[in-house]
């Protein structure tokens, strides 16, 4: 038994350091919780930075640039305001651990099925049993940065379960039961391609707009 003991530590002391050194997929900025605790005495022009994007992470492996976040003020104010019933800035201020390891991203296209060029992002970030949506434009702005655009909680859209399917998933998280457990939560939803396929399932395209590059 004292054989395994002195066998086991070489292993343990690699794990930990392999943990410490495990880069993550979204980095959050170290004054975005300080800026979303006084997020109502900012004004509608200013940008809250929410983080970055990890080269090679899932968002950035879908399409989304491996560059800073944003999150405009005047649409947090609008989503709170919207979905104040539910929606806090509390609950805001973890979108950083849901983009993360999200569990599910999936291209966003309209009711009339055109494509919008947005991506929704879900997560284990929920409020009453009903997880959160993060929408992010899938282009630079004129700064070189990714926009969230919307946030919001998947019940303040009736058609929620028609924006993950076989048609449009882009993304779905590499542990399988974490995965699963996560729809099965979500209700009548089904794990889309029938759970035979896990990580990435292909990535879309977008236009720059600063040099018409795709």
């Amino acid at each position: 038994s004292r054989l395994e003991k002195v066998n086991s530590i070489p292993n343990a002391k690699f794990s930990l350091r392999k943990q410490r050194n495990e880069k993550k997929g979204f980095e959050e900025d170290r004054y975005f919780a300080r800026q979303m605790d006084k997020w109502n005495e900012l004004g509608d022009g200013k940008r809250i930075k929410v983080g970055t994007i990890s080269e090679g992470s899932a968002l950035n492996r879908t399409g989304l640039p491996a560059s800073s976040m944003y999150f405009d003020v005047g649409k947090i104010k609008k989503a709170l305001d919207k979905h104040g019933d539910h929606l806090t800035s509390d609950i805001i201020k973890q979108i950083p651990e849901l983009l993360n390891d999200p569990i599910v991203i999936a291209e966003y296209k309209g009711s009339d099925g055109s494509i919008k060029n947005t991506v929704n992002v879900y997560g284990n970030l929920f409020v009453n049993d009903t997880p959160i949506v993060v929408g992010i434009v899938m282009n630079l702005d004129s700064s070189g940065s990714n926009v969230i655009t919307n946030i919001r909680t998947i019940h303040a859209r009736s058609n929620f379960a028609k924006q993950i399917n076989d048609d449009n998933v882009l993304y779905l998280n590499e542990d399988k039961e974490k995965t699963r457990k996560w729809f099965q939560v979500c209700g009548n939803l089904n794990v889309p391609l029938e759970g035979a396929k896990f990580g990435l399932i292909h990535s879309i395209s977008f236009d720059s707009g600063i040099d018409n590059r795709k």
